[in-house]
């Protein structure tokens, strides 16, 4: 270890573990270590980076070891605990969920306004067809002779299952027997 990593005081040389492993850590292992993370992180999708934070340690963990096999140092583990995108990123990040959610608040209003157009459309026939039942009971001209033929709308009132059509003229005076 000593070859890796000595610390200097004002007295001379200190040969405590603690400090040596401590230098060793900052002068051979800290900066291989980061640069490994970020070449692993660079190489995944950057909105992917923080659902995949265990495979990049492992990944990690692996370059650093094989980087480390000839020295007395052994990397155990390593964890990556968290990733911060920069300020343009998330702000970008930001952006598009806004966007994504503007897009499905307008979905949301078109099905609306299509089932609203459907109900229109229901109502307008059910209007129709009361109209067309309306317009089925309605006579231009009486046919049994009962009073002058006019051009004015009549009324007949029947049901199936009574006697034919009488007419029934408004607009003109019961017929003197």
């Amino acid at each position: 270890m000593e070859r890796y990593g000595t610390t200097a005081t004002e007295g001379g040389t200190e040969r405590d573990s603690d400090s040596i492993v401590k230098v060793a850590y900052g002068h051979f292992i800290r900066e291989p270590l980061r640069t490994f993370a970020r070449d692993e992180v660079q190489r995944r999708n950057g909105l992917e980076v923080k659902d995949a934070l265990i495979p990049i340690g492992d990944a990690v963990l692996g370059r650093i070891q094989a980087y480390a096999a000839d020295s007395p140092s052994v990397v155990s583990s390593v964890v990556v605990g968290n990733v911060q995108y920069p300020a343009e990123v998330a702000d970008a990040v930001s952006r598009k969920l806004a966007a994504t959610q503007e897009l499905q608040r307008k979905d949301t209003e078109i099905e609306i306004e299509r089932k609203e157009r459907t109900k229109r459309e229901v109502q307008a026939q059910g209007i129709a067809n009361a109209m067309q039942i309306i317009q089925d009971t309605r006579v231009t001209r009486c046919s049994d002779g009962c009073g002058e033929s006019s051009r004015r709308s009549f009324q007949t009132a029947w049901h199936e299952s009574s006697h034919p059509p009488m007419c029934f003229n408004p607009f003109v005076s019961r017929r003197r027997r």
